[in-house]
């Protein structure tokens, strides 16, 4: 099943409207959703190292993705850095974080309908 057939009838009709209106008070238009939507998930932050230069990075992806003919969406997640935490109780949450970090991504991806996904993200500890 190609892109298309999956959302021929989600952004089209009358009863689509409030769907369109969304993306729409976003800034996109019929053009932009008429083509394949990509989300770039972004674990850009300010606490941590790793993750500081990765904004710089999602701009030259979207304009890759705008440019191979697709609609990009960006969205963050959670994105630690678990050198910080050794040596406290905090560093219990690593142990989790990948599964945090993974369905955020799988919610996002569904409720947005989303076609696609990049992932960007630089530390070990965070990626799914």
């Amino acid at each position: 099943m190609s892109w298309r057939s999956k959302r021929l009838g989600l952004f089209s009709g009358r009863e689509s409207a409030s769907r369109r209106a969304i993306y729409k008070g976003c800034g996109y238009d019929d053009e932009d959703l008429s083509r394949p939507l990509i989300g770039v998930v972004n674990t850009a932050n300010d606490a941590g190292l790793g993750h500081v230069h990765l904004d710089r990075l999602a701009a030259r992806v979207k304009a890759g993705i705008l440019q191979a003919g697709g609609t990009p969406f960006e969205f963050g997640t959670i994105a630690t850095c678990g050198a910080v935490p050794i040596g406290t109780p905090h560093f219990r949450y690593e142990l989790v974080i990948r599964d945090v970090i993974a369905s955020s991504v799988e919610i996002m991806a569904g409720v947005q309908l989303l076609d696609g996904l990049v992932l960007l993200a630089s530390c070990d500890s965070i990626i799914p």
